[in-house]
């Protein structure tokens, strides 16, 4: 309840939120997450900057992930990836693998 996926959402898509959860609307991996407003699952979205430093754009915001992602991985120099995860208690296990099992690097 304290926003993780939308920011995810504003800054790996590039809008902003309509006050009512359309950003992490889209970064959601499950219907169900969508209809309770809670992550349940370990989500991963990716941000790339060029040669300049410019944040790559997504070729189109409602594209799928495997479209965006090529797209910004064609175009991007440097990549900055985000994990999503969950934040209720109820799904601590799934965040704990998350935080471990996928490695994260700062």
């Amino acid at each position: 309840d304290s926003g993780k996926s939308t920011l995810v959402g504003v800054l790996s898509k590039g809008e902003l939120d309509d006050g009512r959860g359309s950003a992490r609307l889209k970064v959601f991996n499950f219907t169900h997450e969508a209809e309770n407003g809670r992550t349940s699952s370990i989500g991963q979205e990716i941000m790339g900057f060029d040669d300049e430093n410019k944040w790559v754009e997504p070729e189109r915001v409602n594209a799928t992930k495997n479209q965006s992602w090529s797209h910004i991985m064609e175009k991007a120099k440097r990549l900055v990836t985000f994990i999503d995860l969950c934040g209720h208690e109820k799904y601590l296990k799934t965040t704990m693998f998350g935080l471990v099992g996928l490695m994260p690097d700062y």
